[in-house]
Parts: structure tokens; sequence; C-alpha cells
């Protein structure tokens, strides 16, 4: 039938169309400080750009605080042809605060001219992708979780009886980039 799908190890047919089965793999690749990309091999390829996390904030040891928001995250596919030089840059979790009424928020990253915007001062998000900041009263925060474990996640918060409230750094984004 039209919609039948059928797999076997060395293709898929879905309808009447059929795909033999790639033996290559995917090249995945991690970009972790700015610079400029040179593209491998021609074809599609997907990317995943996630921006910095802000701080965590907070006043006092019962006052208002909360954990940082994690930076905003962009997936999109792009065909690209060898040899292409593309720039990025990688944008910076917000750095520490103490016993302040906002934290610093993460930078933008950037890749070939898209965008995924840092996390706020307050807790904020860089999107709908990404997770705010938890706060309300009490000592400690968490900061807000990003897609992509390790990267662009935002700081938390505690108290610290000889500091006093800290918010701690947000963490710095990452671009993927699958060929």
């Amino acid at each position: 039938g039209e919609n039948m799908y059928v797999y076997s190890p060395s293709s898929l047919t879905v309808g009447k169309a059929t795909v033999a089965e790639s033996t290559e793999v995917p090249n995945v690749e991690l970009l972790t400080s700015s610079g400029t990309y040179m593209v491998k091999k021609t074809g599609p390829h997907f990317v995943l750009i996630v921006g910095g996390g802000g701080s965590g904030w907070g006043r006092g040891q019962n006052a208002n605080n909360g954990g940082g928001g994690a930076g905003g995250a962009c997936f999109y596919c792009v065909t690209l042809t060898k040899g292409q030089q593309l720039p990025y840059t990688i944008g910076g979790g917000g750095g520490q605060v103490t016993n302040s009424p906002k934290g610093n928020g993460g930078g933008a990253s950037t890749f070939n001219g898209i965008s995924a915007p840092g996390a706020g001062q307050y807790g904020t998000p860089g999107n709908w992708l990404a997770m705010a900041g938890p706060q309300g009263e009490g000592t400690a925060h968490s900061g807000g979780l990003s897609v992509i474990q390790g990267y662009g996640a935002g700081g938390n918060t505690a108290w610290d009886r000889n500091s006093g409230q800290i918010g701690y750094a947000g963490q710095s984004g990452v671009i993927i980039v699958i060929s």
C-alpha cells in the first residue's frame, strides 16, 4: 500500500520509494570557542546553536534570589560546500555576582549569521527552547537547564555566610555541526 514502511538491513521502503541504507557515518563536530568553521564536505549540515547561560542572582539570605536562565537554542539545516569558511561565535556565560539584585546575561552564539540568544539578567531564558532559572525567597536556587548538558545552562545561586549571596556564573554556549 501507499503507507507501507518496510525496513531491511540494506534499504528502507516508504510507499513506492526505496532508500538504500547509508554506510557513511555522520561527522559530528563540537565547537566550544569562537573561530572559523572549515566545511569538510559538500551536502546538508545540521547545526545546533546554544547561547550562553545567565548567572544566578540574589540580594541576601532571606531575600528574593534566583538561578540564571539557560541560553537560547536554534536548530537548522543548511547545504554547504566543501572548502567554505564560515565565521562563528560562542556566547560566554554570564559572570558571577555577589549580593546583586540581578545576574549577568549570557552572550549570543552565532554560526554563519544565524544566532541563538544568551539568557537575560533575571533568570529569563534565551528563548522558548531554554529553561528559566527558578526564583523566590530562600537561600539557593538552581540555574535553568540547557538543551545540551554541560553547555549554556544558567548559574546556580547559594548563600555563603562569609561572602553573602553568590550568583554563580552561567555556562558558555556551544555549536554542534552534523554533516
